[in-house]
């Protein structure tokens, strides 16, 4: 009988000590499970997140490929400004270099009072090309 109580005593340790370990096995289980909610929460969020920044890069792309087009509008638009007033300053030196044009501004100067010198200097020309023309068309002009 003697054997019969330890064996029984023996199998009731392995049977407690099994319960615990099920029982430890369990909690690890539960842990377990927890953690893999946790991560498949965050892997949810994350990929939401991937998403609204891949929509968000999508309008950014859109925008700034309109942005470019708009651009490039208006450079092309700026081109022909460019153009357009090149040759109107290039209209404009040839109509203020004419003689009439020249004389007129020199005879205006000299009516106004500015030297000679200063015409000279603004028109261009030489002071004695001043002189020669205040002296040819003076006469006419100035009274």
């Amino acid at each position: 009988m003697t054997w019969f109580i330890v064996s029984l005593v023996f199998f009731s340790c392995v049977e407690i000590a099994l319960f615990f370990a099920l029982v430890l096995f369990y909690k690890k289980v539960k842990t377990s499970e927890n953690l893999v909610a946790n991560l498949y929460k965050n892997q949810h969020t994350f990929l939401q997140m991937l998403n609204e920044n891949s929509s968000f890069e999508q309008e950014f792309e859109k925008s700034f490929a309109q942005h470019i087009e708009h651009l490039r509008a208006l450079d092309r638009e700026t081109r022909k400004r460019i153009e357009r007033l090149e040759s109107l300053l290039s209209h404009a030196d040839t109509f203020i270099q004419s003689p009439a044009v020249l004389r007129e501004t020199i005879l205006q100067g000299l009516r106004q009072g500015i030297s000679k010198e200063r015409l000279a200097h603004t028109t261009g020309i030489s002071i004695q090309e001043v002189e020669i023309i205040a002296t040819r068309y003076s006469s006419d002009s100035l009274h």
